[in-house]
């Protein structure tokens, strides 16, 4: 836990983890506010038992700053940077909470409480983790903080401790996932639309006269300039990007983090256009002779066309290098 001049430096997610996608729905939201008000109320308790027996709240101030830039962070929809704060915040009260002693001169009921305050943590984390993580997280920390049926009450600080690290660690990463969903399936709406029009634009421009397998020579050279063939050329490159990036988008399903920048609508729409270009390319230099390794005709145009669509792949790995993320 980081700190400068004894004070508890902010948790703070950057770049494109955090800020990037929106936080879920608003029923997501209000269920955070709910932990977070919670969260509030049980450090103001824990406070004022310290202030009654007379103990230090320098960690209750530095959990209590937390929480209001944990709070700042739910309402600007930044959800990791709203864990980190919380996890932060948890660990210093844990700790204020672990300076608390049982007998002494200065042993008033508010020191008294430390067991009770530990307990109820404890409880709170055991409930959350059963209703809100996955069942091998919130297993994880039944094991930490549970005794058969009930919980154990003589669990260590450094349980608790534990236990917390992993219940706010599961939210984060549960967060991600769905987050992740969420970019995966709209990139496949992106897609799947994309390619259901590409390939209905091609089969309504589709012409008799493209012989797919007639040699250039003896075809009509008006053939390979008419509109009709010029505008499926990179049809066919466009759906060549659409495959490419659907396969990418496949393999990219297994990631702990979402390809935020390379979800976008307007790299979705950067893709397709590459796929185009590269098809309008490829035609160009099929037709003027300078690839000959096959005969031409109207069906390897089309077949390099759609192979060249896959070129979107330099696009992305650009946008990769620079963003310091991988899709694959």
């Amino acid at each position: 836990m980081g700190q400068k001049d004894g004070r508890p430096r902010r948790p703070r997610f950057t770049g494109v983890l955090g800020r990037v996608l929106p936080s879920g729905s608003s029923k997501d939201q209000d269920w955070r506010r709910e932990r977070l008000a919670v969260y509030q109320m049980e450090l103001r308790a824990l406070k004022e038992d310290l202030e009654e027996g007379g103990a230090g709240t320098r960690y209750t101030n530095y959990a209590e700053d937390l929480l209001v830039r944990a709070e700042e962070t739910l309402e600007r929809r930044d959800i990791e940077s709203f864990w980190a704060n919380v996890s932060a915040a948890k660990q210093w009260e844990l700790k204020g909470i672990a300076e608390i002693k049982p007998s002494g001169e200065r042993s008033g009921r508010g020191l008294q409480s430390g067991v009770s305050h530990l307990e109820l943590r404890a409880q709170r984390m055991l409930s959350e983790a059963t209703d809100a993580l996955n069942e091998e997280r919130a297993r994880r920390i039944q094991e930490l903080l549970a005794d058969g049926e009930g919980y154990a009450g003589d669990s260590r600080v450094l349980d608790v401790l534990s236990a917390s690290r992993l219940l706010y660690n599961g939210y984060v990463a549960e967060y991600r996932e769905r987050r992740r969903y969420r970019v995966v399936k709209r990139q496949l709406s992106y897609f799947a639309a994309i390619g259901l029009v590409t390939v209905s634009v091609i089969l309504a421009l589709w012409s008799p006269e493209f012989e797919l397998d007639e040699p250039i020579s003896r075809l009509s050279q008006v053939l390979y300039y008419e509109t009709e063939f010029l505008i499926v050329v990179p049809l066919f490159g466009v759906l060549g990007a659409t495959t490419s990036s659907l396969l990418s988008l496949s393999r990219g399903l297994s990631r702990t983090q979402p390809p935020e920048r390379t979800g976008t609508l307007g790299l979705t729409i950067a893709r397709i256009t590459v796929g185009g270009a590269s098809a309008l390319v490829i035609y160009t230099f099929l037709i003027a002779g300078l690839v000959n390794v096959v005969i031409v005709t109207p069906g390897t145009v089309f077949a390099f066309s759609f192979i060249s669509g896959f070129t979107e792949r330099l696009l992305v790995r650009a946008v990769e290098a620079v963003t310091g993320t991988t899709t694959d």
